[in-house]
């Protein structure tokens, strides 16, 4: 009987360890993180439009979009295509980082600069945009790191401080 109390009276501490394991595992230490100047290049590159952004991603990283993007060529691309419609603008409003992942709070700005159609990008925004509508939001990004490069993005949902206008 003892034993059997012993062992019950150990459970939640047991579960708690099995958890940090688990969490520890998914967040796969790595050699370094993303430092700050690196993250600054990273948008620097994303805002221009820049294919090279996606040097900051692995191959294989996921974009938890709906659908999800499941690698760098993909998420580069549907960049391409976006700004076929939009010139987006991202500004680092708060970012932090260690060796598993890093995190940061931004400003967005959409800007249409060409008539965007709700079939456009799979209904992204979902409506019709006009060119010179802009829309602006702020929200938050966390990035799963490895080995200093991102292997996966999920985003918040954003809070809408100015809806296409």
């Amino acid at each position: 009987m003892a034993l059997r109390r012993e062992f019950l009276t150990a459970l939640p501490a047991m579960a708690l360890a099995a958890t940090s394991a688990n969490a520890a595992a998914l967040c796969e230490k790595s050699s370094g993180g993303v430092s700050r100047k690196e993250f600054d290049e990273y948008v620097a590159l994303y805002n221009a439009a820049d294919p090279t952004f996606i040097k900051f991603y692995h191959d294989d990283v996921v974009m938890e979009t709906v659908p999800p993007l499941t690698s760098a060529a993909a998420i580069r691309d549907f960049r391409r295509e976006l700004a076929a419609y939009v010139v987006e603008h991202v500004t680092v409003e708060y970012y932090v980082s260690d060796e598993t992942g890093s995190a940061a709070q931004f400003l967005g700005e959409f800007r249409c600069v060409r008539d965007m159609p709700i079939t456009a990008l799979s209904g992204l925004f979902g409506k019709a945009v006009k060119a010179g509508q802009v829309l602006r939001q702020r929200g938050a990004i966390l990035y799963g790191v490895k080995n200093g490069r991102f292997k996966w993005i999920r985003a918040s949902p954003p809070i809408i401080l100015q809806d296409w206008s």
